[in-house]
């Protein structure tokens, strides 16, 4: 129960904690990322669109468990 008005409820990342998608929390995941071109502009560890759309071909589809919709994103 959120009563502050001045700061947006934490919402877990969905790829941390319990599995939203099988908790039928959520029906697909959305990531919006920068692309490699705009993350160079931005402070360090930033992650970027061609590293995670690697990393979740690499990995399978079960990681994350979850249909999943990647969006990058350049200046």
């Amino acid at each position: 129960n959120h009563t502050d008005n001045t700061t947006p409820p934490q919402i877990p990342h969905f790829r941390e904690g319990p599995n939203f998608y099988v908790s039928d929390i959520i029906d697909v995941g959305i990531e919006i990322l920068p692309m490699k071109e705009m993350e160079r502009e931005m402070s360090s560890g930033v992650p970027y669109y061609e590293r995670d759309l690697a990393n979740v071909l690499r990995q399978g589809r079960g990681v994350p468990a979850v249909p999943l919709v990647l969006v990058g994103i350049a200046p």
